[in-house]
């Protein structure tokens, strides 16, 4: 079924689309999709319109000429939408739960939890853009993934980010992101300091020092992708979405 079949369904009423969760699924969707166009090199960000980056991000992902995937006004949920969607074929992606787990152990002081948790986050952010960048590159996704699980961390921030022709990590970024690393590791294979009270109590303020050093390294690492890969317009074009998608489904815009 098209997303097209769906939305002309008369059994599904309009008010359907219009639900939050529906728009935070079909944003999700359409945000991995221009995602992996913007990072594999597949889209200039810089380049293009907000609109035409959610045009030529869709057009690309279902292999047709750019079309007009942007409603026009008046136009509603019955708008043909190119592809089908079976074709649609998304890893499994936790980045928010990770972050909002992590914002949650730090506000009630667990510490090495959010360590973890932001550790995780940082893990799987790096090796992502890695892996959609070399794919589009050429490299088959067998051999991008052989490359990530045998690289250390300190080669993945080094020479194999800056052969994806990427500027090199900032010494003072990379620093943190190795603190972040060694911090979980430890926490990882407990590597306990002492049982005495003030080596516990140096130990706890150590680790919520730490732990906002993490929450930190991953608001950088967040502001790195958008100026790198998104002209620092991230936000932009995510409400340019939800703009265009109200008027789709003949909503008042502000959702």
């Amino acid at each position: 079924m098209t997303p097209s079949d769906s939305a002309s369904d008369p059994r599904i009423p309009v008010s359907f689309y219009r639900d939050e969760v529906i728009i935070t699924f079909m944003e999700q969707v359409v945000w991995s999709i221009i995602e992996s166009s913007a990072i594999s090199g597949e889209i200039c960000v810089a380049d293009l319109s907000d609109d035409e980056v959610i045009n030529s991000a869709i057009s690309n992902f279902h292999g047709t000429p750019q079309g007009d995937y942007i409603a026009n006004e008046g136009e509603g949920p019955e708008r043909e939408w190119e592809g089908e969607a079976s074709e649609m074929n998304f890893g499994s992606r936790h980045d928010h739960e990770l972050l909002e787990e992590g914002d949650r152990f730090l506000g009630q002081g667990k510490h090495e939890l959010a360590i973890l948790l932001y550790a995780t986050w940082i893990e799987h952010w790096i090796n992502r853009i890695i892996l959609v960048r070399s794919i589009g590159f050429g490299t088959p996704p067998e051999l991008a993934t052989v490359l990530i699980r045998s690289s250390r961390l300190e080669l993945k921030i080094g020479k194999v980010w800056s052969s994806l022709d990427l500027d090199r990590f900032d010494k003072d970024l990379a620093r943190a992101i190795s603190r972040v690393m060694e911090s979980r590791n430890g926490f990882v294979h407990f590597k306990w300091g002492g049982n005495s009270e003030s080596i516990h109590d140096d130990q706890v303020k150590r680790q919520g020092v730490l732990a906002a050093e993490a929450k930190k390294t991953v608001e950088m690492l967040v502001e790195l992708e958008d100026r790198t890969f998104f002209a620092g317009r991230t936000a932009d074009i995510q409400a340019a979405f939800r703009r265009n998608y109200a008027k789709m489904v003949g909503g008042d815009g502000g959702a």
